[in-house]
């Protein structure tokens, strides 16, 4: 056995401090050897301590080594035999506490709240935000290159803040993408006036159709969401810039009263010139009110409104409604009151989509009372009742060699769905009344009983099958007109300068088509004069062989080896009298203002295409 001897080892350098073990020179070879052995894999670790070592021998002897000149050759022997033999311990090191005041520091002008934290199970130790690692190896890699693995670069506290805004910036990019799509759905659902059940609907299936998108993983907008958007984000947003812009220039309103469930509501819509110099329409508010209003109630909720929003109700150029009593009382009328305030209003008349389906609504029922309640029992018979009828009726149109159509939904609202009603029955009327049919001979044998909606459509289409099949020929060919223009009306487009001319136009075609002439004397055709044909004079009026009826009835009359001379043909061609009449005598009623209106008479300069005569001293008037 080796003797060994505890050495303690001072020098100048204060850093230098350290515990090994050395062997004496009686150490044997081998021992040498393993010891050299061991010297060669400890030597990384030694070039990580900053101090020298300090060595004690195991008979508590100690041997002081110094600087001293004299003394250079005697420590340098015992340093050399230190570096050969020493076996290191670990270090006995003062720890401290993590402190939270810490937190309100600042090194090089940023503050350590950004990027420190404490560990959150031991109190000696503090994580840094930026970096995964502990702040201690982080600190370590900065200031002693030897702790870092070989080919990898110090990290510094500057890059990873900068690593950390650029996280940030990336996830505020992502949150202010989706803010954006998100934005562009309600605005597109609520311009469609989507259900609450679509809005849930899509919430779940844009994750599922664009699950790699990144923003399809955060989507998340139900039909709460969607509501909030609508009304704190965009109405607000949106009717700011509509009041801005009435604030600063005229504008004109059109506002309707309808019912849903009870309850009354007003929209108000207003048409105004923007910042660029275009005009808009757009939906200004919806008002809960009564049922039942008067014209005094409307007018006040409007005059209200404006001045609540800051508006300068005397800023109004015109005012469009429906034509109901309410609206357009002579004495009680809204529209009437609010002219009476405001001196400046233009009377345009209502709005001509309302009127136009106004007059195909009453025109419908006096050429066929029943064609709307009939309309309706086909859509419950085969759409409402049961799947297995809709299937039946389905192979029924299949066997007669029809494509299959669904029935469209009759809405008494949106009258002029009454095209797209008598648009189905044309081609579906075979496939229809042989279905029908059968189910009728069913229930005559007892065999199986009809529900009330098929009762209906027994008693009124089988037993009015030719009628109803004229009156549908009929319609599609005498309504078009006045749909045509009802969606011409309708479209987002200024046309306020068409409107006087296309509603001469209209009632000198309906004028055309039953009266001789069109009631027109001396070739004059002008708006005034149309309005002052006696319609209801049957000197006047066409014979049943030259009165309207279209191709398509025709073509019916042919299929059943008719003519306009069957005896059978003649109460309903009476029906097809009555139907002029009435159309005719509200178009008079409706189109006498816009008509003789001075203003759209003149705004019809803005129309290349239109004409008129005036004298010299209205045009300068007007």
């Amino acid at each position: 056995m080796m003797s060994r001897k505890r050495l303690r080892i001072e020098s100048s350098d204060e850093e230098a401090a350290g515990d090994v073990e050395v062997a004496g020179e009686e150490a044997d070879k081998d021992d040498t050897s393993d010891d050299e052995e061991e010297n060669e894999s400890d030597e990384n670790q030694v070039s990580r301590e900053k101090s020298r070592p300090r060595l004690e021998s195991s008979d508590e002897e100690e041997v002081e080594v110094v600087n001293d000149e004299s003394d250079a050759e005697e420590a340098d022997t015992v340093k050399d035999k230190a570096k050969k033999s020493w076996r290191p311990h670990k270090r006995l090191l003062k720890v401290k506490s993590f402190k939270h005041e810490w937190l309100q520091k600042s090194i090089s002008g940023s503050r350590t709240s950004l990027w420190l934290k404490p560990h959150p199970t031991t109190s000696n130790k503090a994580l840094c935000t930026v970096c995964p690692k502990h702040l201690e190896q982080l600190k370590q890699s900065q200031e002693n290159p030897l702790w870092r693995k070989p080919g990898t670069k110090p990290v510094k506290i500057t890059e990873g803040l900068k690593k950390m805004e650029e996280v940030s910036k990336r996830q505020k990019g992502a949150e202010e993408e989706l803010l954006v799509k998100q934005t562009k759905l309600t605005f597109s659902l609520m311009f469609h006036s989507a259900s609450g059940l679509l809005v849930d609907c899509s919430n779940r299936m844009i994750p599922a159709l664009f699950g790699k998108d990144c923003s399809a993983k955060a989507w998340d907008m139900g039909r709460t969401k969607y509501t909030y958007f609508g009304t704190h984000g965009l109405l607000p947003f949106f009717q700011g810039r509509m009041v801005d812009a009435m604030i600063k220039k005229p504008f004109s309103i059109n506002f309707d009263e309808s019912s849903l469930n009870g309850d009354s509501i007003l929209d108000i819509n207003v048409s105004y010139i923007n910042s660029m110099g275009l005009v808009e329409k757009r939906m200004l508010t919806a008002i809960a009110m009564q049922e039942g209003t008067t014209g005094r109630e409307v007018a006040d909720t409007v005059v209200q409104t404006l001045q609540r929003l800051g508006v300068d109700h005397l800023k109004t150029m015109s005012v469009a409604t429906d034509g109901c009593s309410t609206m357009l009382g002579v004495v009680k009328g809204a529209v009437m009151l609010l002219r009476a305030e405001i001196e400046t209003l233009t009377d345009f008349g209502c709005c001509t989509s309302h009127d136009l389906s106004n007059i195909l609504k009453a025109a419908v029922k006096s050429l066929c009372p029943y064609l709307t309640s009939m309309f309706s029992a086909i859509h419950t018979s085969l759409n409402s009742l049961s799947l297995h009828k809709k299937r039946e009726f389905e192979k029924m149109e299949e066997w007669v060699g029809l494509a299959i159509k669904q029935v469209p939904k009759f809405i008494e609202v949106r009258f002029r769905v009454i095209m797209r009603l008598c648009e189905w029955i044309e081609p579906q009327d075979r496939a229809l009344y042989v279905y029908f049919s059968e189910r009728k001979e069913e229930v005559v044998r007892g065999t199986k009983e009809a529900s009330e909606a098929e009762m209906v459509v027994m008693e009124l289409y089988l037993a009015n099958h030719l009628e109803v099949s004229l009156n549908s020929a009929f319609l599609l060919e005498v309504a078009r007109p006045v749909m045509d223009m009802i969606s011409y009306f309708e479209s987002s487009q200024i046309r306020i300068q068409h409107k006087q001319s296309k509603l001469i136009l209209l009632l000198h075609d309906y004028l055309a088509k039953f009266i001789k002439n069109a009631g027109v004397e001396n070739n004059n055709a002008s708006g005034k004069a149309l309005l002052e044909v006696n319609f209801k004079d049957k000197s006047k009026q066409r014979s049943d062989r030259s009165i309207f009826l279209g191709k398509k009835v025709e073509a019916v009359l042919e299929k059943h080896g008719l003519s306009r001379d069957s005896k059978v043909l003649v109460p309903w061609l009476l029906q097809v009298r009555k139907y002029y009449k009435e159309a005719l005598g509200r178009m008079v009623k409706y189109f006498k203002p816009p008509i003789l209106s001075r203003a759209l008479q003149a705004m019809a300069v803005l129309d290349p295409s239109s004409w008129t005569t005036m004298e010299l001293d209205d045009l300068q008037r007007n």
